[in-house]
């Protein structure tokens, strides 16, 4: 007999879900459904088997963004086998990942807010003639004519696509264009990257921030949020991302490491001589950077260490490249300025360090505990840590505990032979 979980659900639009999981039995992967293929037709098939059901609700009922996130729940819990998807690269190190989502702790997603987060209607920048859109949450029902388009798209997309889409209307200069066969014939002839934006702004609306897990890194500690559930309508591009919600087109560059070096000697000095301080060492370093608390790679780092040699303290601020490299590709920024502001940042560290108590620390790492708790859930981070303690007292046991109960033996078995007294 298969085990239940039930579970009492908010929904992303205020609906109360009460959702029985039977688990136990082989993960469904066939995405067969009503004697075809069917985008997510694994978990319409849980459904048609009674494997998941909500209470009072049939499947077609569902808010696209609940099916979702039943959906993630389902793989977590073994019911329905994550569509296979490459490993995960490391965006710190570049190290390969495993993020098979079954198994996974669903406590950070179930203490997450629910709600979507819809994207502007009006755009950072027009592509191929639009410049907004509206988009409206839909329900299952609806969203089957977009799903049949992606299993078996059609020589042409009609109103059904559209609705499923929930895409209300798309702003040109002159006009608004809300009648759904005209919506369908601009999606017909719309360039791929348009067409991006469209599936970005879908997703946006339809999929919960809170669907995702966080997989980290074992070679250097980054933690990365990985999108659930493991098949979804598209991908949120970040080139669609930049035109829903970037601002005007940067002019910035980024430097080259030997540009980047030589601007960190230029600009140092000068914000020493405003803090009024000397004597710190400052390097770029070019590797893979350390990551904080949080698993977020390091801009810089403060480090109060010693001469090995003379025994004199050193105080080294380091610049970590790669960290600025990636945060540029993301969104360009002011390099100069950032780097003013991370060396400032670690003076302030400095000066804290010279007085005996450093608070900056202590808020960065509290700070760092919150977003942890945000990323894997309070009760988790509080396992971690009792782990953590745990090994770091076997550790004591090991090499301090131990080595004295062996000395006590042998001290015993030489006054038993007689050796000692």
């Amino acid at each position: 007999m298969s085990e239940t979980l039930e579970l009492d659900l908010e929904g992303a639009h205020g609906d109360p879900l009460h959702v029985t999981f039977r688990l136990g039995g082989v993960p469904l992967d066939d995405d067969t459904a009503a004697g075809g293929p069917a985008f997510a037709g694994r978990m319409l098939r849980a459904f048609h088997e009674g494997r998941v059901e909500v209470a009072g609700m049939e499947v077609d009922d569902l808010w696209v963004a609940d099916f979702h996130l039943l959906r993630d729940l389902a793989e977590r819990f073994g019911i329905v086998a994550p569509d296979p998807d490459p490993d995960l690269v490391c965006r710190n190190c570049g190290l390969g990942m495993d993020v098979d989502p079954t198994g996974r702790d669903p406590e950070s997603l179930l203490a997450a807010p629910p709600e979507t987060e819809p994207p502007p209607e009006r755009w950072s920048r027009a592509v191929g003639g639009i410049g907004g859109a509206t988009f409206a949450p839909v329900r299952v029902r609806t969203a089957r004519g977009y799903w049949r388009a992606l299993v078996a798209p059609p020589a042409r997309l009609g109103p059904a696509v559209v609705r499923g889409l929930g895409l209300r209307s798309l702003r040109t200069e002159r006009r608004s264009i809300t009648e759904p066969r005209a919506l369908a014939r601009q999606l017909d002839r719309a360039s791929d990257a348009l067409l991006d934006v469209v599936t970005a702004a879908f997703l946006l609306t339809n999929y919960p921030a809170r669907l995702r897990f966080p997989v980290v890194c074992p070679e250097c500690g980054t933690v990365h949020d990985v999108p659930t559930p493991s098949l979804r309508e598209g991908d949120e591009m970040p080139a669609a991302l930049d035109v829903l919600f970037g601002g005007p087109a940067s002019h910035h560059e980024l430097p080259d490491l030997a540009a980047f070096t030589s601007l960190v000697e230029r600009v140092h000095p000068e914000v020493f001589r405003e803090r009024s301080v000397a004597h710190l060492v400052v390097e770029v370093n070019d590797e893979v950077p350390p990551v904080d608390d949080s698993g977020e790679p390091l801009m810089g780092s403060y480090l109060p260490t010693h001469d090995p040699i003379s025994g004199e303290p050193v105080f080294l601020v380091a610049l970590y490249y790669r960290t600025f490299v990636k945060m540029f590709e993301e969104a360009p920024f002011d390099v100069e300025a950032e780097v003013r502001d991370t060396l400032d940042h670690e003076v302030e560290h400095h000066l804290h360090h010279l007085e005996g108590y450093d608070p900056l620390d202590a808020e960065e790492r509290a700070e760092a505990r919150r977003d942890l708790e945000r990323t894997f859930g309070r009760d988790a981070v509080a396992r971690a840590e009792r782990r953590w303690l745990a090994g770091e007292l076997g550790a004591i046991a090991r090499f301090f505990v131990l080595p004295l109960v062996l000395l006590a033996l042998l001290l015993g078995a030489l006054v038993a032979a007689g050796v000692i007294d």
